[in-house]
C-alpha cells in the first residue's frame, strides 16, 4: 500500500478529530490533552487549532493513518525554536515506517529561521525515541511527573535537534 503525506486541510478535520480521539483513548498518557477535553471540540475548533500548527497527515487510500505537527515558538526571543507536537500513528499501521516518514516530512517544512527543534515523549515510548534519535534528536532532560493520568504520574523525555546553520 502506498502512503501519501500532505498538509492537513479543512476537509481533513473530521478524520483528524477521529484519529486524535483514538490516540487519546488508546494512549492517554502520551498527550497533554484528555479525551474529555477534545471530544467536545467541533471540527471548526480543530481547524482553528490546526491553522496555527503545520500538521502533516499520512494517508493510505485516502484514510488518515498518522499525523505530526510543528509550530514555531512565539516571541522575538524564541523565533529560532520550533516544537514538534501531536505525533501519532494508528495502531494498525505501526511498524511500517510511517512514524519515521512523518518526522522526516515535518522536518522538511522547518522555517528557515529555526535553529533548534524540541519535542517531548513519554520516557518509555521506545519506538518513538528510536525514531527521534535516528532523526538526529538528543535527550536533554526528564520532566518528572509531567502528566498525571488516572492517578499515575508519567515522565516526559525532552529532546532537541540542533540544525546546522551557517
Amino acid at each position: 500500500m502506498s502512503v501519501e503525506f500532505r498538509k492537513l486541510t479543512r476537509e481533513d478535520m473530521a478524520a483528524y478529530k477521529e484519529l486524535r480521539l483514538l490516540g487519546l483513548t488508546e494512549s492517554p498518557h502520551a498527550f497533554g490533552s484528555s479525551l474529555e477535553e477534545e471530544q467536545e471540540k467541533s471540527e471548526d475548533e480543530f481547524f482553528r487549532m490546526a491553522s496555527n500548527i503545520y500538521i502533516i497527515g499520512a494517508f493510505e487510500e485516502n484514510n488518515l493513518v498518522g499525523v505530526a505537527g510543528i509550530y514555531k515558538d512565539d516571541g522575538q526571543k524564541r523565533q529560532h525554536r520550533a516544537t514538534i507536537w501531536g505525533v501519532y500513528t494508528h495502531p494498525e499501521h505501526r511498524g511500517q515506517g510511517i512514524g519515521k516518514r512523518l518526522i522526516n516530512e515535518i522536518l522538511s517544512h522547518i522555517p528557515a529561521e529555526v535553529e533548534q527543534i524540541h519535542l517531548g515523549t513519554w520516557e518509555h515510548n521506545h519506538p518513538a525515541i528510536k525514531i527521534y534519535t535516528n532523526a538526529g534528536f538528543e535527550s536533554y532532560g526528564l520532566d518528572k511527573n509531567a502528566l498525571r493520568w488516572d492517578g499515575k504520574d508519567y515522565h516526559e523525555l525532552k529532546m532537541v535537534k540542533f540544525l546546522n546553520k551557517i
